[in-house]
């Protein structure tokens, strides 16, 4: 795992011994599909969240990103792709 994956993985460690401990939000198309990320940060211990979000601009996937954000009172958000990142940027 390479790039912007292995960051986010290499991120997420450093922060355990921080008091901003991370989870990895990973969206998925399909409830039964990990992908490489979720697997490579479950083998670290660090907590991963699912969200399974059809392709596309999906509003109501956003809205359960957003409350699950505001619920947990997640301090920082650190997305890639620029659909996410301008979503949760207007929330």
């Amino acid at each position: 795992m390479y790039g912007a994956k292995r960051v986010i993985l290499v991120l997420l460690e450093e922060l355990r011994s921080t008091e901003y401990p991370g989870i990895l939000g990973c969206i998925r198309e399909k409830a039964t599909e990990i992908p490489p990320i979720a697997e490579e940060a479950q083998k670290i211990g660090i907590p991963v969240v699912y969200f399974t979000i059809s392709r596309g601009i999906n509003l109501m996937g956003i809205c359960r990103i957003s409350n699950y954000i505001k619920e947990n009172d997640i301090q920082f958000v650190h997305s890639h792709g620029y659909k996410l990142n301008i979503f949760l940027g207007l929330t």
